[in-house]
């Protein structure tokens, strides 16, 4: 099957390809507006033809989506990464400039893109900003942009400017608010990882603020002892 998609994919005129290369970085539901504000003058007869997309009835936009996951998983892989890159900027600078006053809810999504690019100071700065936005209406959706900023801090090298502060930072959050993921195996071992990392930067108001969520944790538990002890600490 992934071969034949291969195939009808690769008999598509150049700038029906490009709009198909394009979409398949957006995602599995497109419109033609997006494709624009990315520089693509967007040719979909074609792919409608040779059913590789759909148009959407159901929207007064020209808005289309991918037959199948199939299809936008090939088109996606079949594009140099290189190519791939830069539509991932493109997308997360025009979702910036498209609705600046939504800028923040869309934060989680520009985060993504940049990541998908390999810009991973300034994709940890939107999950970060994502988390910030979230985190007073939709905890879980804050812990998830949290986690991902941890698993970018920790993937840069030494040589990267803040990378503690950078670790750090994530972590404390995700640590203040384990008590209401009810983790408490995984909430032990990464209070452990961020006392190392605040000891050895001497960031004692991180390590504070972390410690309320295993204050609380243990609150919860009926663990009044610990609890009172850690909030004395």
């Amino acid at each position: 099957v992934q071969a034949a998609i291969e195939a009808r994919i690769d008999r598509l005129e150049p700038a029906a390809k490009r709009t198909l290369n394009a979409a398949s970085v957006i995602g599995l539901r497109f419109t033609t507006d997006l494709l624009a504000e990315v520089g693509v003058d967007a040719r979909v007869d074609e792919l409608v033809a040779l059913e590789l997309i759909d148009r959407l009835a159901t929207t007064t936009d020209a808005e289309y989506a991918f037959r199948h996951p199939l299809i936008l998983a090939v088109a996606y892989e079949s594009q140099l990464k290189s190519d791939r890159d830069q539509w991932h900027r493109r997308l997360a600078a025009a979702i910036q400039s498209r609705d600046p006053d939504s800028v923040e809810e869309n934060a989680a999504i520009i985060a993504e893109h940049l990541e998908a690019a390999g810009e991973l100071q300034e994709s940890y700065g939107w999950h970060m900003r994502s988390a910030a936005w979230s985190t007073n209406r939709d905890v879980a959706a804050a812990r998830r942009s949290w986690e991902r900023a941890v698993n970018i801090a920790d993937s840069m090298t030494d040589a990267v400017p803040d990378r503690l502060s950078m670790r750090i930072h994530p972590r404390t959050m995700l640590c203040a608010t384990d008590w209401q993921a009810r983790d408490v195996q995984q909430s032990r071992s990464r209070f452990q990882e961020l006392q190392e990392l605040c000891t050895a930067t001497g960031d004692h108001v991180s390590l504070a603020i972390a410690m309320t969520g295993l204050a609380a944790e243990s609150l919860y538990a009926g663990r009044v002892q610990e609890a009172a002890q850690l909030s004395s600490e």
